[in-house]
């Protein structure tokens, strides 16, 4: 397995180093600053944020390059993650007693507020809404676009309903972790908005452009050929002329310009 395979990650007892017992938790209920703080720290676990890459994929041959893996995020063992946490400061059976009986409400205020962490992260202003579902799904993918393409976009679909991305993030050069509230059954993967250039349709050997209507930039069903000139040269006269009689209107720079804009590719990912 190479060294690249392995994204950066920290060492659990570092981390859990860090985290408050549950009771320190409960002492904090008046302290509004530092029960915000916990609850973040906990979220933030919840999303998989400082869990060794290894527990995630403990085999190359579950992501193979070029590849994508959706998942479900089981909600037993984000609970047992979290219990584990937390365990740190029992030192008495009591204290695990006590732990036990609390451990579900942490569990639901931590699932309530990992929506917050993104925006969070982002430095946007958090939205407060009401949770649709607990259930989380997700999707590895390990390919060069995700060093090739940064700004590359993501949307995921439940029953046509775009999903609220919890957490997107490169894991490494070559591996992306998406999370998303909600069971994913589309995804769509979309160029960066500014990769917006000129191009058209290619056919075998012809070229052709499907054309803009020029009230609103909708794209309709009239395709006319793109003239060529030779030498990969396109002969852009012609070209207008082919799409004047198209439209039936005088096309203008300004017109042929929004004409030849292509848009950026959309792959589409559909559990159908």
């Amino acid at each position: 397995m190479s060294e690249s395979w392995i994204p950066a990650q920290q060492d659990f007892v570092d981390f859990f180093g860090s985290v408050k017992p549950l009771r320190a938790l409960r002492a904090s209920v008046e302290e509004e600053e530092t029960g915000q703080s916990m609850e973040e720290t906990l979220s933030r676990l919840s999303l998989l944020y400082d869990i060794p890459f290894a527990y995630l994929v403990p085999t190359e041959k579950l992501l193979a390059s070029n590849q994508i893996r959706f998942f479900y995020l089981d909600p037993n063992w984000v609970r047992v993650l979290l219990d584990g946490a937390m365990s740190l400061g029992r030192n008495a059976s009591v204290d695990y007693a006590h732990d036990t009986a609390f451990i579900e409400e942490v569990y639901q205020r931590t699932i309530e507020g990992n929506s917050r962490i993104r925006p969070l992260l982002q430095g946007k202003p958090v939205v407060k809404s009401a949770l649709s579902t607990s259930e989380c799904t997700g999707f590895l993918l390990r390919s060069p676009l995700v060093h090739g393409w940064r700004g590359l976009e993501f949307k995921a679909y439940a029953g046509g309903e775009i999903l609220t991305a919890l957490r997107l993030e490169a894991l490494s050069e070559d591996v992306l972790l998406g999370l998303y509230q909600g069971v994913i059954d589309k995804l769509e993967l979309l160029e960066p908005p500014e990769s917006f250039h000129f191009g058209f349709n290619r056919n075998g050997e012809n070229l052709s452009k499907r054309l803009r209507g020029l009230q609103d930039g909708t794209l309709t069903e009239t395709e006319v050929p793109v003239v060529q000139r030779g030498n990969r040269v396109v002969d852009f006269c012609r070209t207008a002329e082919t799409m004047r009689n198209a439209l039936g209107v005088e096309i203008t720079s300004a017109h042929m310009a929004l004409e030849m804009i292509q848009n950026p590719h959309i792959a589409v990912i559909d559990k159908k």
